[in-house]
Parts: structure tokens; sequence; C-alpha cells
């Protein structure tokens, strides 16, 4: 039975490949520029936030004569700050 429950994580991982693509072919953005990107944007939010790196949706959106980043970031809990 659990043979049937495993093809979720593979059909998970070929959605986000599906919509990674997508975001790409609309983009201005090469592969690895969004993929740098993104990484960047983790990279800052990780200094404020404790994230689900996971849970985080980027997609770029054009609409007429814009061009819109989206970010979905769920947000686990705020890091305190020191004062520096």
């Amino acid at each position: 039975m659990s043979f049937f429950f495993r093809a979720k994580p593979s059909a998970s991982m070929a959605k986000e490949r599906l919509r990674m693509v997508l975001i790409q072919d609309r983009s201005l953005l090469s592969p690895g520029m969004l993929d740098s990107m993104r990484k960047d944007m983790i990279e800052v939010l990780n200094k404020y936030f404790v994230v689900d790196n996971e849970g985080i949706e980027i997609d770029i959106d054009s609409k007429d004569t814009s061009t819109m980043l989206v970010a979905n970031i769920p947000i686990i809990q705020t890091k305190r700050r020191t004062n520096q």
C-alpha cells in the first residue's frame, strides 16, 4: 500500500518544476538569474525571520506594460534583533 503514496513527492516536485519553467518563460530573467535572486531573497529574509524555505513561492507576472514580482513567504516567527 505504501507504494501508492510514494508518488506524491514526485508529483509535487514535477508541479514545482513546471511552475518554475512557466515563471522563467514569462520573465525577462534567465533561469540562473531567477534562481540566484531567489537564493539572495531567502538569505536576506533569514536575517530577520524564521521562514519555511520550502514553502516560498516567487512569481513574476506581466500585465499590460507592467511586470510584477509576487512573493508568498511563510513566516514561522520573527528573530529577535540585537542592537548593533
